[in-house]
């Protein structure tokens, strides 16, 4: 665990400071501050980013890491899988309204920026960010397979952009996405946990079956 402590010290520090902004101010303050600052980059940048941890992203990684360890094959695959099971049935249950959807009804829709080739989602699946889910439990677990500092600290700040990338795009409020971040660090802490108590090694490829046999 010492390898990842980066991970948990800034990571820390960006929760600490978003509680801060959730218990002094008005939901869905934070994310007209945000959305506000908009320009050209930031569109195209939050787009991309927001992308990182979408479906196709986990089977391609959870592909590629066969070749450099199995386990850690699994762990992505799995971690991506809890990640869209367990936020799906949190959404369902609390049922809480999409900023788009909030902000409609509000009648303060003309104050938002909206990206001409990205529709914000309109549902009541708002609590917790699924991305923001997915995107800390991914970045974790990548933390931990490759146990490297300067790779962690990446990881981390790829984490948060992607959650701020969920409420530029209007897709969830500040609460959504910190909620979603401590759920997905549960998810990547129980996963590597349990392939422990599993016993599967770290250091085995698919290669390297192959060659056993």
């Amino acid at each position: 665990m010492r390898n990842i402590n980066s991970f948990f010290y800034l990571y820390g520090l960006v929760l600490i400071l978003g509680i801060c902004i959730v218990l002094n101010t008005f939901k869905g303050e934070t994310l007209l501050f945000i959305n506000s600052n908009h320009n050209e980059f930031l569109d195209y940048f939050f787009f991309i980013l927001t992308k990182i941890v979408e479906i196709p992203v986990f089977i391609l990684l959870a592909f590629l890491l066969l070749f450099y360890s199995y386990r850690a094959s699994i762990q992505v695959g799995l971690v991506g899988i809890l990640s869209l099971l367990i936020s799906g049935s949190l959404k369902m249950f609390f049922a809480f309204p999409r900023p788009a959807l909030v902000y409609t009804k509000n009648k303060l829709i003309d104050s938002i920026h909206f990206i001409e080739y990205l529709i914000p989602e309109t549902g009541y699946t708002s609590f917790p960010s699924g991305h923001a889910t997915a995107a800390f439990a991914l970045m974790l677990s990548l933390s931990i397979i490759f146990k490297k500092k300067w790779f962690t600290v990446i990881a981390v700040f790829l984490a948060i952009g992607t959650a701020i990338s969920r409420i530029y795009l209007i897709n969830h409020f500040l609460e959504d996405v910190l909620a979603g971040s401590l759920l997905g660090i549960y998810i990547a802490l129980v996963t590597d946990k349990i392939l422990s108590v599993l016993k599967i090694p770290e250091n085995k490829s698919i290669l390297q079956l192959k060659l056993k046999r």
